[in-house]
C-alpha cells in the first residue's frame, strides 16, 4: 500500500463527518443504564466494511497498532526501570516511587500520550487504608485535531441551556 496518508486538520473536516457513525452507534451499540455505549468488534468491523475497509486492511492495522502500543509500553517501562534503579542505588527510594515518563506520539488525527509511573497509592473509600499499585499505565488519545470546534460549541450551548447555565 503506497498511498500517501493525508494529515487531517480541523479545517478539512466537514460538518457531516461523524454523523454516519453516530447513527450506526445508535442502531448497533449497547447503552447501559448510565448511558455508556459499547460496540462489539463484529459490529465495528461491519461499519468499516461498509466504508470499504477490508478485513486484510483491518488485520494489518491491528498488527501495526499492537507493534506501536507494545513498543511505547516497552520503551516507557525501560525508562522508568532505569531511573528507579539509579535512584534506589543512590538511596533515594522515596523519589524512586515518584518516577514517571510520558511518551507522546503525534498521529494524523491527534496525539497519543502514554504516561507510565513506577508507583501510585490510592485511598480505599471509607477507610484509612491505601492500595499501592506498581507500574501504572495511562494511555490517553486526544483526537482534537479532527473535531470541529463549531460542532462542539453547538452541543455545549445546548447543554448549557438544558442545565440552566446560560
Amino acid at each position: 500500500m503506497s498511498e500517501e496518508v493525508k494529515d487531517v486538520k480541523k479545517e478539512d473536516v466537514s460538518s457531516e463527518v461523524g454523523k454516519e457513525f453516530a447513527k450506526f452507534l445508535t442502531e448497533k451499540g449497547t447503552v447501559d443504564e448510565k448511558g455508556n455505549t459499547s460496540l462489539t468488534l463484529k459490529n465495528y468491523r461491519e461499519f468499516l466494511a461498509g466504508q470499504g475497509i477490508t478485513k486484510e486492511i483491518l488485520d494489518k492495522q491491528a498488527a501495526v497498532d499492537a507493534e506501536v502500543t507494545n513498543g511505547i509500553y516497552r520503551h516507557g517501562d525501560e525508562v522508568v526501570t532505569k531511573k528507579v534503579e539509579e535512584l534506589v542505588k543512590a538511596g533515594k527510594k522515596d523519589e524512586a516511587k515518584e518516577v514517571k515518563t510520558v511518551t507522546s506520539i503525534t498521529t494524523p488525527i491527534g496525539t497519543r500520550k502514554v504516561t507510565i509511573q513506577s508507583h501510585k497509592s490510592y485511598p480505599v473509600p471509607g477507610s484509612d487504608k491505601r492500595v499501592d499499585k506498581v507500574l501504572v499505565i495511562n494511555d490517553d488519545y486526544k483526537t482534537s485535531r479532527t473535531v470541529s470546534k463549531d460542532m462542539c460549541k453547538g452541543y455545549e450551548d445546548n447543554l448549557k441551556k438544558l442545565l440552566g447555565l446560560e
